[in-house]
């Protein structure tokens, strides 16, 4: 772990550009679990029809999945981010099951929703003997994170998984809860202290989750850590800062100014942001902010594409 800036960081043992800048991303704008069933630790209805079509070709009809479609060549590596609390623990095997199922090497970073300490605990514990299991990571000191089995977190899961098949999961905490905009506001929501980094050869990836990307905590910020810690890894790697959101609102200009410090703040070194929200149905009447509300993309200071 980066002690200074309380990254803990995981080590990806095979490129994962092609032709050394490029990348098969993909934004799963999955269904939003309603407050309903956030409460529940329940996900979408939806969630598990869209993935699995998206992982997974039709094994009546034969149609690709929508995945293959897109890059058909095995050969191309996969970014797959999904939106906060998408996923839950309680389906999380079935997801992982799509993913193992991948031919491709592929990287999938995923919302995984609200924890226990004990659930989190039965997670790790629950690891297989197997060697074609995925293993269970913790992208942090549960010693001193996970405290009494009541204590819950918001979470994200990074999948890494291999063209040869090994898979590996790492469960990340939220380390900033912006309570008037938190999905689920309920006592006990602690937050994480460590952000989780993913290091390739090629690329570095910082996944984020929702409000680590709008904080504005002074001295403390998400971003500002990243910032002060992308000049030490870069080291001619790429730098990409995935953001996960639960945004089913207009759009905060904190956003606006969170994409521009992940952007434009690694003092002059070029940093991608990918950003996925849930799928939303509504329009503002205000075109600027209408521009805003998808919120899902791909955002780089305009000053490194000139």
């Amino acid at each position: 772990m980066s002690r200074e800036n309380r990254i803990f960081e995981v080590q990806i043992d095979v490129p994962l550009l092609m032709n050394g800048s490029e990348i098969l991303l993909y934004l799963a704008q999955t269904p939003p679990p309603s407050p309903e069933q956030l409460f529940q630790r329940k996900a979408a209805p939806e969630l598990m029809p869209f993935l699995e079509t998206l992982f997974h070709r039709d094994e009546v009809t034969g149609e690709p999945s929508r995945l293959e479609a897109m890059a058909p060549s095995r050969a191309d590596t996969a970014l797959v981010l999904i939106p906060e609390c998408a996923i839950t623990i309680s389906n999380w095997e079935r997801v992982d099951e799509l993913v193992r199922g991948l031919t491709r090497t592929a990287i999938v970073i995923g919302g995984l929703g609200y924890a226990s300490s004990a659930e989190l605990k039965a997670w790790k514990e629950a690891q297989s003997d197997n060697g074609s299991a995925t293993k269970r990571i913790f992208g942090f000191n549960a010693r001193d994170a996970l405290g009494t089995p009541n204590m819950f977190f918001n979470t994200a899961c990074s999948w890494i998984h291999h063209a040869d098949g090994r898979t590996s999961c790492v469960i990340s905490l939220k380390n900033f809860l912006e309570q008037r905009e938190e999905a689920l506001k309920e006592e006990g929501l602690e937050e994480g202290s460590e952000l989780l980094r993913l290091v390739a050869p090629d690329l570095v990836i910082y996944p984020l989750i929702c409000a680590e990307f709008t904080c504005t905590r002074e001295g403390d910020r998400p971003l500002d850590r990243v910032a002060r810690d992308v000049p030490l890894r870069v080291g001619g790697r790429k730098v990409l800062v995935a953001g996960l959101a639960y945004q089913n609102n207009e759009v905060h200009t904190l956003w606006q100014r969170g994409i521009y410090a992940a952007t434009g703040a690694a003092r002059g070194i070029p940093v991608v942001a990918a950003i996925v929200n849930n799928a939303l149905w509504f329009s503002h009447p205000d075109e600027m902010k209408d521009k805003w509300r998808c919120l899902t993309g791909v955002y780089v200071d305009k000053s490194h594409l000139l």
